[in-house]
Parts: structure tokens; C-alpha cells; sequence
């Protein structure tokens, strides 16, 4: 009996495990979320039998927002999990617009391995880049995808402009706050905006922010 005799013959209508990755399967989107406009709104997750068995102790406490690790071999639910995460904290951040919370996903690391192959391509060993990568490089990688999606809502440009856009209000809010926190917001952009290429953003920023340049 083939895959197809089987669905047929118990009546199965559509292969479920045709999707190899979480955010392109249907079935793992309906099973798991209900759509409500805009808005994902999650589905009880203990009743559907949908999410990882540890899936509330990896989401946490929202109000008390905190980093997740998640590690598994591929095809093990990493992105299913994190698809999950990203449509929870959706949810609370429409029901609680005060207090929402900023998700940064670090899953993408080939960027990242690209420009260490590239480092150390002279290198005889295939194992040099990861032997080189530091914990320190990975925090400088979040602080990039940090900053840079942060700047692109704040200016509504770039890549992330409209998924992520950012009220008028933080606008004001951010201009009230003290100069040497306004001061290393500047810093954070210099070092990490990589969409910044030509300085534009920068200038920007001082404007925003109402610094002048040193020097």
C-alpha cells in the first residue's frame, strides 16, 4: 500500500505532512491559529493537542517577557514553536497596547555563517568559522536585528516598515527621555543599523532624538 492507497483509504482528504517547514503548512496553520481580522488569536493549545508539550513553560510569563532557547534537530518544530511564540505575543500585544512586547526571532543564521565562512575562508579547517564565533558575536547579531527593525518602524522605511510600525506616540515618548539614555540610542544606532548605509538615518535620528553631532 502506497501513500495515496492509504489516504484514500481512510478517507483522508489532504497529505499532512506535505508541509517540510511550519510557516508554509497549511494544515499546521489551521490546526494551530484562529484568524480574527488582523489579529491571530490562539487557540487553546491543551485541547487541540497542536503545541509542544513544554510549549507554556518556553513562552513564559508575557508580563515578564524573557529570552527563549530553543535547540532540536531539523524538522524536530523549532519554527512551529516560534510561529506559536510570534502569534501569542500578537495577541497580547493587541489586547494590552500599554504594555506590548518586542519579539526579536533570531532563527536565520545563515547571514551570519556566510560572513564567517567568508572571515576565514583561508583557513583549512571547514570547522574554523563556528570554532571563531563567540557568544559575543551572537549578541551583536540580535542587537543588529534589533536595532534595525526598532529604527525601520520608528522612520516607517526599509524592510520592516509595515509589518512593524510604531505609533506617533512612542515618538513623543522617546524624545522625553533623559540625554544619556537618548545618548546611547544614538550609539546603538551608529553600531548596529546596518540599513543605515549612507549616514541618512543617523541624521535622522540626532533630529529625532535632538542631539547635535559631537565634534
Amino acid at each position: 500500500m502506497n501513500l495515496t492507497q492509504f489516504f484514500d483509504h481512510w478517507a483522508v482528504r489532504e497529505n499532512p505532512f506535505r508541509g517540510e517547514e511550519a510557516r508554509n503548512d497549511a494544515v499546521f496553520q489551521r490546526l494551530t491559529f484562529e484568524r480574527d481580522g488582523a489579529v491571530a488569536e490562539p487557540r487553546r493549545p491543551i485541547e487541540l493537542g497542536s503545541a509542544h508539550s513544554d510549549f507554556e513553560k518556553i513562552l513564559g510569563e508575557l508580563t515578564r517577557p524573557s529570552t527563549s532557547i530553543v535547540f532540536g534537530e531539523k524538522g524536530s518544530g523549532k519554527t512551529a514553536i516560534r510561529l506559536q511564540i510570534a502569534d501569542r505575543v500578537a495577541a497580547h500585544n493587541a489586547k494590552h497596547p500599554a504594555s506590548r512586547i518586542y519579539i526579536i526571532a533570531y532563527d536565520d543564521l545563515n547571514p551570519y555563517i556566510t560572513e564567517l565562512t567568508e572571515r576565514y575562508r583561508s583557513s583549512k579547517s571547514e570547522l574554523a568559522p563556528f570554532k571563531k564565533a563567540r557568544l559575543v558575536d551572537h549578541m551583536d547579531v540580535i542587537l543588529t536585528i534589533a536595532t534595525s527593525r526598532l529604527l525601520s518602524g520608528l522612520f516607517r522605511e526599509g524592510a520592516d516598515a509595515e509589518s512593524f510600525v510604531l505609533p506617533d506616540e512612542y515618538v513623543k515618548t522617546v524624545r522625553r527621555f533623559p540625554y544619556a539614555l537618548r545618548r546611547d540610542l544614538l550609539v546603538l544606532q551608529a553600531l548596529y543599523d546596518n540599513a543605515d548605509v549612507g549616514g541618512e538615518r543617523a541624521a535622522k535620528m540626532r533630529r529625532l532624538l535632538r542631539l547635535r553631532p559631537s565634534g
